[in-house]
């Protein structure tokens, strides 16, 4: 009820008008409690008026009370009170002998029967009748936004599953797409370090080759002094020959080893980006047919090919380092982190 009233006053009037709707008239128009045949007082000429007033209040219900603001429902109980104490005053009423029957009973028939008189149910019934078609009309108008508010309800609710199959599609094609991204990245990184391991190759081969030709053009230069030395008499040339042949040899032998040094670096390097390349190839094979806790250890072992430092035979100082790559320790602790055994 808008502007609420207490429920107990709903209740008490409701239960007024249930027990006038659940008597028969035929009990309603005389003393129900006077024993039977004796100081009865009956009222015949009322019985139509109350028949009325028994079908309107039939159309009256607790939930129709209940909607009515709070001044439409004082104003409606004022109306039928009047009308419901009468009642009561006529089931009490006993018959005295020393007073005219007629003279008893006129008051409680022209509050029912009298045009003319302020208050009369005669007067009074249109009003009473316009308030409670106003009761079902807003009960009907409640049941209808319920229903309406049931309709809604289960129109989200099915909008919200729809929602949800559709949140569960996007994250498996958001999850499928991550997949795909994280492989063509992988692949993408792979034919980097094959590219790389390839420019490694054809460095060392480059190198390999200056070193070649550096070694016969100091085996020429060896001979070329050789030659001088043997064949001049005069003993100062050969000193300066030997000098100067001594010179250009050590330099060239010294330019063979810088270049001995990188195409060892190149091939070093070649040998490692081509690990690496081979590694990455093999990872999304391994990694869609592992488990969760599987694909991390996989990913700790592919990081740690890739960044830790690799022997190949090619470097003279290889040191395979005790201590890991800081970046395969960030790593591990991540996945440590996740409760993944390392």
């Amino acid at each position: 009820m808008p502007n609420s009233i207490e429920e107990d006053v709903i209740n008490n009037f409701y239960k007024k008008i249930q027990e006038i709707c659940n008597t028969p008239i035929d009990e309603l128009i005389k003393n129900r409690n006077a024993s039977k045949g004796k100081n009865t007082l009956v009222y015949p000429e009322i019985k139509g008026s109350i028949s009325e007033l028994k079908s309107m209040l039939k159309y009256i219900s607790k939930e129709g009370l209940e909607q009515l603001p709070i001044f439409r429902f004082m104003e409606l109980r004022e109306l039928i009170n009047p009308y419901l104490d009468e009642l009561h005053k006529i089931s009490i009423q006993i018959k005295d002998g020393k007073t005219a029957e007629d003279s008893q009973k006129r008051n409680t028939i022209a509050i029912f029967l009298t045009p003319n008189r302020a208050g009369s149910f005669v007067k009074k019934r249109a009003d009473i009748w316009k308030i409670i078609i106003e009761t079902n009309t807003l009960l009907n108008s409640s049941l209808i936004d319920k229903n309406k508010i049931e309709s809604m309800f289960s129109v989200l609710e099915g909008n919200l599953k729809q929602s949800n199959i559709f949140k569960e599609q996007i994250e498996n094609i958001f999850k499928n797409t991550q997949e795909q991204s994280n492989k063509q990245t992988v692949n993408k990184h792979s034919y980097i370090f094959e590219k790389e391991a390839e420019r490694n190759k054809y460095q060392s081969w480059a190198w390999l080759v200056c070193i070649i030709l550096l070694m016969i053009i100091n085996l020429k230069t060896i001979l070329y002094f050789l030659d001088c030395i043997i064949y001049t008499d005069d003993s100062q040339n050969k000193i300066e020959y030997g000098i100067f042949g001594a010179a250009i040899i050590s330099m060239i032998s010294y330019i063979i080893v810088l270049c001995s040094k990188n195409y060892y670096a190149k091939r070093h390097n070649q040998n490692v980006n081509q690990h690496r390349a081979n590694c990455l190839n093999s990872f999304n094979t391994f990694i869609d047919a592992a488990d969760e806790d599987r694909k991390q250890i996989i990913l700790m072992h592919v990081t740690n090919t890739i960044f830790s430092h690799q022997l190949s035979g090619y470097l003279s100082k290889e040191i395979d380092s005790g201590n890991p790559n800081p970046i395969f320790e960030i790593v591990n602790k991540v996945v440590d982190g996740r409760g993944v055994p390392s």
